[in-house]
């Protein structure tokens, strides 16, 4: 399954509960801190994303990812990482030519 289109916040927010995720579950104001956000924002994205499907959020206990929400991450991760293996591959040809 692959998800068409994910905000820029969503993206941040997925890639950030990636990193975090060494436990079952992140303390929110973890999340609001790695992001740089306050902790209402954060709250108000985690609940968005709830509804999304994106992650499954228990209050007091903390956020975890669902299995949605862990691929949309991991698909956030690999884009990047495509898009930066072409500019480091078009830098090369280009330094090849210019030697």
């Amino acid at each position: 399954m692959t998800i068409q289109y994910l905000s820029e916040s969503t993206e941040m927010y997925l890639k950030a509960m990636l990193e975090l995720s060494d436990r079952d579950k992140v303390a929110v104001g973890r999340l609001a801190e790695r992001l740089s956000v306050t902790p209402v924002s954060a709250n108000e994205m985690v609940r968005r994303l709830s509804e999304q499907g994106l992650m499954a959020h228990t209050p007091y206990k903390g956020v975890a990812l669902t299995t949605k929400g862990t691929q949309g991450g991991l698909q956030c991760g690999a884009a990047a990482a495509f898009v930066g293996m072409f500019f480091i591959r078009a830098f090369e040809d280009r330094m090849d030519k210019n030697l």
